[in-house]
């Protein structure tokens, strides 16, 4: 998987004005446009409509489906689900003209995501059961598994962990079959929230801390930071502040490598908050007769 820097360095290198050089271009901006999408909208937004032009002028309906589809990943992380819903629409349209099952099953996984963060679970969990039947039926197993993750972060919206775990599960057991380490994180990650929700804090750290070294391993730095966070939680909630201010320390140095702003507010709020409970843990214990000496 390559970082958002190799992906501006291979923009760089291709200035060709022949039509393949110009697809291959097409595909980077696309590629920086989801890579930005996580840690700068705004840039993702720019790199999204790029390709989108791009596609257009080289009347490639491939790559039109894609930048339509990344621009609305774009929306939707900033939160307006109503314009991130037009583009995921408009791509799912070309999908279908152009028989690509596999933008079309993702298409359908994009606006479920769209219903479950706008609270629309139901609606939500239709359109994830349309993705996986795609995937299933195309034979695309990491499209099944990453539609497992999203189901089971459904149905721990919910509250209903048991089904949540058993769909978790099935995507890492179809991960560690593809050896596909990035998509472990994700399962990785939501499992230690599961056993987190349930009190179960060793077996949370267990998940945490194997996800946290796939996601160092791959370069995954975003959810590294994430990881990091929720290990410093579980930390401090022991009552162990060393150790949850050097997560949460690190979690601030991941944010900042590579521009997560919201990652960057809440590290700074995690620091604060276990540097003033530190603070007062080391405080000189005053006795009740002492006080009323």
């Amino acid at each position: 998987m390559k970082t958002i820097a190799e992906f501006e360095q291979q923009l760089a290198m291709q200035n060709g004005c022949d039509p393949e050089t110009q697809r291959k271009r097409t595909q980077t901006l696309c590629d920086l446009s989801y890579a930005y999408s996580l840690v700068d909208v705004n840039k993702s937004l720019g790199f999204g409509e790029q390709a989108l032009a791009q596609a257009r002028e080289l009347k490639d309906r491939l790559l039109e489906s894609l930048s339509l589809r990344y621009i609305g990943i774009a929306y939707g992380v900033e939160g307006d689900y109503h314009k991130a819903l037009e583009f995921y629409e408009q791509a799912m349209i070309i999908a279908r003209e152009i028989g690509y099952e596999e933008g079309v099953g993702s298409c359908l996984n994009n606006i479920a995501i769209n219903f479950h963060n706008s609270g629309r679970h139901q609606q939500a969990l239709d359109y994830y059961q349309k993705s996986l039947a795609i995937y299933k039926r195309i034979g695309d197993k990491a499209g099944e598994a990453i539609s497992y993750i999203n189901i089971g972060e459904l149905y721990y919206d919910w509250g209903d962990h048991e089904k949540a775990l058993h769909y978790e599960l099935k995507c890492l057991d179809i991960a560690e079959m593809l050896d596909r380490p990035d998509i472990m994180v994700d399962p990785l990650l939501h499992i230690g929230n599961i056993y987190t929700a349930r009190n179960s804090d060793d077996k949370a750290m267990e998940y945490y801390t194997r996800a946290l070294g796939i996601a160092d391993e791959v370069g995954l730095k975003e959810r590294a930071s994430q990881l990091c966070s929720q290990i410093g939680h579980l930390h401090r909630r022991a009552g162990s502040h060393e150790e949850a201010l050097a997560y949460f320390s690190r979690a601030l140095d991941l944010s900042t490598q590579i521009g997560h702003k919201e990652g960057l507010g809440y590290s700074h709020q995690d620091i604060g908050q276990v540097e003033m409970a530190w603070a007062i843990w080391k405080r000189p214990k005053t006795t009740y007769c002492s006080r009323c000496a």
